[in-house]
């Protein structure tokens, strides 16, 4: 891990979902997610006291476990408070429901590890934090049930899951995503930003993100049209989920079918209310049928 400036007074941490660092005096700081388990958190505390530094609280855009999972951790060990929506919070009080959510029953052990299942720990609504006047939490729904986003008085913007790099758009295709049409209203918000610095959580920082947000509007657009044109006739759940693996040349796997499917459902939903789509049962079987077949 390294400890990276943005800013005048915003750090972050490269790491695999990049933790924020805002110093607020010669000893406090606030921390934008917080590592990805107990061995990330306990990196992140060993790089905060070599300047010195104690988080005062942890602000959590959302209750993922690669953004939350080193929470228990570092509460723990300094104290700190932990704030986060309360559309979010469940995920701190009952944290199995994140693979539960995600799989849609009891969770194969393949969803039991730690990207998935954070330690407990004691989160507050951050709608009630008391948090220094110069972070300003930016709503970014749409990945999941309520994200959040910061802003920083030294204008750097923290996006959180909001927006996708380029690597994983090829590699991925389908990135996890809860509400579409939320998804896309916050990339349109994103997209009249301006900031000295955009830090997203899985993409490189950049001074101009609008590229990035259109490459993800575009990749939205692909894949509804693939689905579309894979329910000219009427097509199962499982049977879409081949035909978009195969036109990705994707390999199946248990998370990967999980991860993909959750986000595939939420596409259907989507297609569905916008009357792109309609469902059948034959067999028994829910199928899936666009209008214009």
């Amino acid at each position: 891990m390294e400890l990276i400036r943005a800013g005048e007074n915003t750090y972050y941490i490269d790491c695999y979902a990049k933790v924020g660092v805002y110093v607020k005096t010669d000893r406090e700081v606030y921390l934008i997610d917080s590592g990805t388990n107990d061995a990330e958190g306990s990196e992140i505390l060993h790089l905060l006291r070599q300047r010195g530094w104690t988080p005062k609280a942890v602000i959590l855009t959302h209750g993922h476990a690669d953004h939350s999972g080193g929470c228990a951790k570092i509460q723990e060990e300094t104290g700190c408070s932990i704030y986060m929506t309360v559309e979010e919070k469940v995920y701190s009080e009952y944290p199995f429901l994140s693979p539960v959510y995600i799989t849609g029953g009891y969770p194969p052990r393949e969803m039991q590890n730690h990207f998935f299942l954070a330690r407990k720990y004691h989160a507050k609504d951050i709608a009630n934090a008391v948090l220094p006047k110069e972070l300003q939490i930016i709503p970014l729904p749409g990945h999941n049930f309520h994200m959040i986003g910061v802003r920083t008085d030294d204008d750097v913007v923290f996006l959180a899951d909001s927006i996708f790099s380029m690597k994983m758009l090829r590699r991925y295709h389908i990135n996890f995503m809860f509400d579409v049409p939320e998804f896309i209203k916050t990339l349109d918000t994103i997209g009249k930003m301006q900031a000295k610095l955009f830090l997203p959580s899985h993409a490189e920082p950049t001074e101009d993100i609008r590229t990035l947000v259109r490459a993800n509007k575009e990749k939205i657009d692909e894949i509804a049209k693939n689905i579309i044109n894979f329910c000219e006739t009427p097509i199962t759940y499982d049977e879409l989920i081949r035909k978009l693996f195969d036109e990705y040349e994707r390999r199946l796997d248990m998370q990967q079918y999980y991860l993909v499917g959750f986000t595939v459902r939420s596409y259907l939903s989507w297609l569905k209310e916008k009357g792109s789509l309609h469902t059948m049962f034959e067999d028994n079987m829910l199928c899936w049928r666009s209008w214009h077949a």
